[in-house]
């Protein structure tokens, strides 16, 4: 089969719970290169996020950590498997009239451990920091179907050294996105 220029497809499960307005998630994921550019990459997850806009009313910062094992495979081609570790704040913001919402999500993606190895060994501590304009809405469905909304940003991030390196030399990447999120 020609697969052409998929390059990479995510496979991925887990679960999350909400106590009050904190949601905690464990996610496994597999990221596969339907072209063979990389081997199968595995790891487990376990995030905390707080839904700040009980105290901040229209505003919000949406703060999450997250950090990530890999238990098998590694991103980089490292010699050893790694541990990542992610800060975020998304501030947002409601818009009068409109189902609509706007964040601006700033994220920090840092290696605890051999997460972002260079081909030298060495360890690069910080790996990415991304700047983003997301917009979401609400999608009407009947309840039985689920709370739907779908969303739409784009992404600036800005590499450091071993990541710049597995990125073609380039330093900056846009990426834009488009989501369906279906929550029962």
């Amino acid at each position: 089969m020609n697969v052409g220029a998929w390059y990479e497809s995510d496979f991925y499960t887990g679960f999350a719970f909400g106590i009050d307005n904190w949601d905690v998630g464990l996610t496994y994921t597999a990221y596969l290169s339907p072209h063979d550019t990389f081997g199968t990459v595995k790891d487990v997850a376990l995030s905390l996020a707080v839904d700040d806009s009980a105290l901040l009313g229209r505003f919000t910062l949406s703060p999450h950590v997250l950090m990530a094992v890999e238990p098998g495979g590694q991103a980089d081609s490292g010699a050893g498997e790694g541990v990542y570790f992610e800060f975020e704040v998304a501030p947002g913001l409601s818009l009068d009239g409109t189902p609509v919402s706007v964040s601006f999500p700033v994220t920090v993606g840092m290696s605890l451990s051999d997460y972002y190895e260079r081909t030298s060994g060495n360890d690069d501590a910080l790996g990415y920091v991304a700047l983003g304009l997301v917009a979401s809405m609400p999608v009407r469905m009947p309840k039985s179907y689920g709370a739907w909304e779908v969303s739409g940003g784009g992404h600036l991030l800005s590499f450091r050294d071993a990541l710049t390196s597995f990125n073609g030399g380039d330093r900056f990447q846009a990426v834009g996105t488009v989501g369906v999120r279906i929550g029962y």
